[in-house]
């Protein structure tokens, strides 16, 4: 089934039948252009009828404004580094043995304002290592309750809850990148063996500017 946030239909989602068949609401913007194209296509018929003598260059301008109306603009791309340029954590990870990747920060679905650009980054950083990935993005900004509850959880590194969940995940590596608030505070706790011992990480590294945990084989 679909994996859907009820939160941005509301009780719409319970109400109307119809919404069920929807990834997200926003995407019942395509069903009413339908329809307004239609209502659109009717006017434009009548206008024509009461344009008689002139309908030429009247029609010429419907089709004008039709076209003005169609116009789209591309959203930026924003660069992202490739090839040599990529960050080396990932060409590390791809000579490591096969196994789950998680990576810090994690998006903040819960923030309206959030476009989630560090989640389809893992994403095609993915490209260079192969492994499987816990982070991700759907592109329509909705997020199934289990992703927001996970989130909030992953993102409190190195609190219990977190090590917990990432096991239950069967993380094998965990990428701490430079931008996560709480790397200095990751840093202080690894420094101490019975933490690492206790978590089961089995080994430390710095890549470039990222830390990498090497989650112990018993996780799996």
């Amino acid at each position: 089934g679909k994996a859907v946030n009820k939160n941005s239909t509301g009780s719409l989602y319970d109400l109307l039948p119809p919404l069920r068949g929807l990834r997200h609401v926003a995407r019942i913007d395509q069903v009413a252009m339908a329809f307004l194209a239609v209502t659109a296509a009717a006017g434009a018929a009548r206008l024509l009828r009461r344009w008689q003598g002139t309908a030429t260059w009247r029609f010429a301008a419907l089709c004008l404004l039709a076209v003005l109306e169609y116009t789209a603009v591309g959203q930026t791309l924003l660069p992202v580094q490739s090839g040599a340029a990529a960050p080396p954590v990932y060409a590390w990870l791809r000579q490591q043995p096969l196994g789950n990747v998680m990576e810090l920060p994690i998006c903040d679905s819960r923030l309206a304002w959030s476009l989630c650009t560090e989640e389809y980054t893992y994403m095609f950083f993915q490209t260079i290592h192969w492994h499987p990935l816990i982070n991700g993005w759907q592109g329509s900004g909705s997020y199934p309750p289990e992703w927001i509850e996970h989130a909030a959880a992953l993102e409190s590194f190195p609190a219990a809850a977190s090590r917990q969940l990432m096991a239950q995940l069967r993380v094998r590596y965990l990428v701490i990148h430079p931008d996560f608030p709480a790397l200095s505070r990751s840093r202080s706790w690894l420094n101490i063996p019975s933490n690492r011992a206790r978590a089961g990480i089995r080994a430390v590294t710095t890549v470039g500017g990222d830390v990498v945990l090497v989650l112990d084989a018993a996780h799996d």
